[in-house]
């Protein structure tokens, strides 16, 4: 099971993200999902 999350989280760079909307430049779901980590990571220290 261990193997499995790290070879998905090795190809979530190559998965381009699709987003609601329109936007200038694409981002993938490793970009993404490491600016969501540290808004959450923020919003944590505010607390």
């Amino acid at each position: 099971m261990a193997n499995e999350f790290y070879a998905l989280l090795g190809r979530m760079r190559y998965i381009t993200r699709w987003g609601l909307m329109r936007n200038t430049f694409s981002e993938n779901i490793a970009e993404h999902s490491y600016q969501t980590a540290v808004l959450a990571h923020a919003l944590a220290l505010i607390r």
